[in-house]
């Protein structure tokens, strides 16, 4: 099985390997890099392979994102655990001294999708999907939450680094996202966190596969798997979805979020 398109596609669709596994397979899962660290003890995976190096042997193979269609999934067979994926336990003890305690509830953000200067048909999408940071910034003025930056690649990292406290200056963000070098480096404070609040992107992907309370922000021409006139996911029981209306506007999808969240506990 290989990995294909984005890093997001990978994380959602290697949940197939046990059911491949379970069939009779001896599954090898051929993986970009930055992935190699996430799905190292993903279930139904005999071993993994980082994309680039020499394969071995085979008598089939078939990318990931048309496993669903081999299986013959509906929505009603989607396999769904609340969690697939398991974050290093050495990270998440590093993470969970570094972030510590408290009572406040902690929040993981990401508001862009990035940026892909060699996909030129992709640039209206993710100008779409993407929320200015000022926007997505100014929602949560008023909240009494801690928020930490998820947020990875450029422009986006590079607009917030050093300027923190000009869109957050109550002070409650936190900034470590120059530790992240992979998306393993990722799960592990997200799974120190109470929740993930993010666009449509691969760590979103992450968060959900990690069973965490992932809500994502949803653009009015939705990508196709997420349904329609649902605020839920059956790929992912832990997802809420928030979605634009037709005028495209994020600031109301924000603001009911931000209501939403100012009602959470935070865990423990």
């Amino acid at each position: 099985m290989q990995a294909e398109q984005g890093f997001g596609d990978a994380i959602q669709f290697c949940r197939y390997t046990q059911w491949a596994q379970d069939a009779g397979a001896r599954v090898l899962l051929e993986v970009p890099g930055a992935l190699m660290g996430l799905p190292a003890q993903l279930p139904g995976v005999d071993q993994l392979i980082e994309r680039g190096t020499s394969l071995p042997s085979f008598d089939y193979h078939c990318p990931l994102m048309s496993l669903p269609l081999a299986f013959g999934t509906t929505v009603a067979t989607i396999p769904c655990p609340r969690a697939y994926l398991r974050a290093d336990e050495a990270k998440v003890r590093h993470w969970r001294d570094k972030i510590g305690g408290g009572g406040r509830l902690k929040v993981g953000v990401i508001w862009n999708g990035g940026f892909r200067p060699n996909q030129p048909e992709l640039w209206s999408t993710n100008e779409r999907r993407n929320i200015p940071l000022d926007v997505f910034a100014g929602a949560f003025r008023s909240s009494h939450a801690d928020f930490f930056s998820l947020q990875k690649g450029d422009p986006a990292e590079s607009a917030i680094r050093g300027r923190e406290l000009e869109y957050w200056p109550q002070g409650k963000f936190f900034n470590f996202a120059g530790e992240l070098n992979d998306f393993s480096d990722t799960a592990a404070p997200i799974e120190n966190l109470d929740i993930v609040v993010s666009v449509d992107t691969a760590t979103a992907h992450v968060a959900a596969a990690l069973g965490k309370p992932t809500w994502i922000l949803n653009r009015f021409d939705s990508c196709w798997r997420w349904l329609r006139d649902r605020d839920d996911s059956p790929w992912y029981p832990s997802v809420r979805l928030y979605r634009q209306q037709s005028d495209c506007r994020w600031a109301p999808v924000l603001q009911q979020l931000a209501e939403d969240l100012s009602v959470l506990k935070p865990a423990g």
